[in-house]
């Protein structure tokens, strides 16, 4: 309704997270997709000029948890 995304440049706008480049897809026997081409979050937000900070914050690589990006109530 009030045209709030994809952005714009006088959004200022922090994205966290691999998922934001490389978004997951997937689906199995009638929701499987095959597309020729995928969007993804950091992209569109760079292409309508919006003032961007990007932090990877996790891999998708591994389940490792990064102690830094956790704090831990002992």
């Amino acid at each position: 309704e009030e045209s709030i995304l994809p952005g714009n440049k006088n959004q200022r706008i922090c994205v966290i997270g691999e998922l934001a480049k490389e978004p997951v897809y997937q689906g199995a026997g009638s929701s499987k997709v095959n597309s020729v081409t995928s969007d993804n979050a950091y992209d569109a937000f760079i292409k309508n000029d919006c003032d961007i900070s990007y932090a990877k914050g996790y891999s998708l690589k591994n389940n490792n948890i990064d102690k830094y990006l956790v704090k831990i109530k002992i």
